[in-house]
Order: C-alpha cells, then sequence, then structure tokens
C-alpha cells in the first residue's frame, strides 16, 4: 500500500539540544510523507531527551528511545533493530537535511532497482554560512567497487545514503560497538560486500555541520588511532576481496592521513609499508615520493610538509582579508 511505511530515519542523540530542534524539524518537513524516525537518545545530559519527546508528542511518525550511553555505534544498531521501513537512513543529530531528502533518494532507487544510494552533500558553519562539498565526481560505471576511488570520502559516512534494510538485517550488518573513529566506514564495508550497483545524486541534498567541537565526527583522541589502523587493515582486505579498482591510490591516501593526523600519537613509529597496496610504485611524481619515504618510514617530511602549506594558507587569508 501506498501509505506504509518506506523509509526508516535513524539519529543517534547525545547531549545536541543547540542544534537537535532544526534538526528535527527538517525531518518533519520533508515533501515525502511514509517514513518513520527512530530517534535513539544515548543518555543525553542536556535537554536533548525532552526536546525528542516533543516531537513524539506531535507527531506520531516519531518514535524515541531513551537508552543509557553506549556510543554512536550501539545507538545505530539498536535503531536498525527497531527499523520498520523498507529502507533505512542516517542523518547526524547536529545535521540537516535538505526538504526533498527522502523523495530524491528514493526517486534514484528506482523503484528497488538500487539497493544503495549516495547522495552529495554541502557545508553548513555554526554562524549559517554554506559551503560546497567540493565532491565533483567526474565519472561514475555505477559499479561500487570501479568507481570506489572517485567517490572515495563520500563512501565512508553513513548520512546522506540509502539502505535496504533486508540486506542489513539478513547479513547481520552492525557498526562495530567497541571504536570511536571509523566505525561508519565498518559498517560500510560490511555492507559493501553485498551490493554491487548503485545510484548517484549529484545534488546537495544533506547538510553537513562544520565547526561543532561535539560533533560525532570531530570526537578524536589518542586511543583512535588504533581504530584508525583496524580501518586501514579492513580497508586492504576489503580492496583485495572485490578487486576495487585504484586500490593503490586509496590505501597511499589513508596512509597518508593517518601518518599526518596521528604523527605524535604513535604513527611515527609504525611501519606503514604493511598497508600499501601490493606492487604498486605510484602513478605521479608526488605519489612516488610518498611511497618512497613510506617504505623507509621518512614520516618527519610529510609533517614538515603540511606544516609549511598551512604556513603558506594562512598568509594567504591575512593578505586576502
Amino acid at each position: 500500500m501506498k501509505n506504509e511505511i518506506k523509509v526508516t530515519v535513524i539519529i543517534p542523540v547525545y547531549n545536541k539540544e543547540n542544534l537537535l530542534k532544526r534538526c528535527l524539524d527538517s525531518i518533519e518537513a520533508q515533501s515525502y510523507p511514509y517514513f518513520e524516525v527512530v530517534v535513539v537518545d544515548d543518555g543525553s545530559k542536556d535537554n536533548s531527551g525532552e526536546i525528542c519527546d516533543s516531537y513524539r508528542e506531535k507527531d506520531s511518525r516519531f518514535r524515541v528511545y531513551h537508552n543509557e550511553n553506549q556510543g554512536p555505534g550501539a545507538s545505530r544498531n539498536f535503531g536498525i533493530e527497531q527499523a520498520k521501513g523498507e529502507y533505512i537512513t542516517f542523518v547526524d543529530a547536529d545535521d540537516r537535511i535538505h526538504p526533498d531528502y527522502l523523495k530524491s533518494l528514493l526517486d534514484a532507487s528506482l523503484n528497488g532497482k538500487y539497493d544503495f544510494v549516495v547522495g552529495n552533500y554541502e557545508i553548513i558553519t555554526l554562524e549559517n554560512v554554506h559551503y560546497p562539498s567540493g565532491f565533483n565526481i567526474p565519472s561514475r560505471t555505477g559499479n561500487i567497487y570501479d568507481d570506489y576511488y572517485n567517490l572515495n570520502f563520500l563512501l565512508f559516512t553513513p548520512w546522506g545514503k540509502l539502505y535496504r534494510t533486508n540486506v542489513i538485517k539478513e547479513n547481520h550488518i552492525l557498526f562495530p560497538i567497541n571504536m570511536r573513529t571509523a566505525e561508519d566506514q565498518v559498517f560500510n564495508y560490511q555492507y559493501y560486500d553485498y551490493i554491487h550497483q548503485y545510484s548517484y545524486i549529484d545534488l546537495p541534498i544533506y547538510l553537513y555541520t562544520r565547526g561543532n567541537e561535539n560533533s560525532l565526527s570531530s570526537m578524536k583522541e589518542k586511543q583512535t588511532f588504533s581504530d584508525e589502523l583496524v580501518n586501514l587493515r579492513l580497508k586492504k582486505d576489503f580492496c583485495k576481496r572485490h578487486g576495487v579498482q585504484n586500490a593503490g591510490k586509496i590505501l597511499l591516501m589513508q596512509i597518508y592521513f593517518i601518518i599526518v593526523r596521528y604523527y605524535f600519537m604513535g604513527a611515527k613509529n609504525m611501519n606503514f609499508s604493511q598497508y600499501l597496496w601490493d606492487d604498486y610504485e605510484g602513478d605521479t611524481y608526488k605519489e612516488k615520493i610518498k611511497i618512497y619515504f613510506i617504505k623507509r618510514k621518512w614520516y618527519r617530511f610529510f609533517i614538515s610538509w603540511e606544516t609549511f602549506k598551512e604556513g603558506m594558507r594562512s598568509i594567504l587569508r591575512k593578505i586576502r582579508s
């Protein structure tokens, strides 16, 4: 029947009282009406729980659960258990979605032809300034293993996407609850094991909030370094299982990111050559240099280069202002 629940929107919430209302308002205002919202209050200590309850009282599509604090992964897993829709989409409590977000995702699925839909996004600052994501996908085949390199960072997060519920539940796909970072990517690797074709929406249907230091994507601590290593190993395994195109480039980018971000948290002592793609020596001059340094553990050069680039960017910003 037409009025059956088609999509379940899952939102993990923890201490988001300042941004939560605009998130829930954007969901309530969707042009496509046949959806449910599973809001999982992860033991919030502010007024987030009360705000969630107020939406449940005025809109029967909202279901609210108050759980003990276990983290966003456990909250999303709980939401998956409760999901009644044919599809699932995830939204972070400090973000917003376009009024046609659900309609666009469902239209792109072509009545079930695609089990996975990826949407583009735009960035919004806390001052409500909008920026494009910067993603311009040059070419797509529709095969996720062939297009992984071009899509890359768009495939990291669970938000801005449409997943088929039965693929998740029948294959027991869950977010790891013992990771503080990269658990989104691990969830997605599992999902990508069961799908090949995807659809892409080259429109900013998801509005990602940047500048919120308490957001799920900015909780970085020393212990997250080990999580990044787990993710890197799983990414290499995933690329091998499916013959992912440009796997050498994908892994090199991830290795470089980890070295620069976690250099002083243990990365400087790691042997990252074990994570490089077999026999990949780089296609460009920059890639060849990076691989050469990685194989010799000369990571300090990367830090010096990034420090220099940031210094030049700072100078240019001052000149422009």
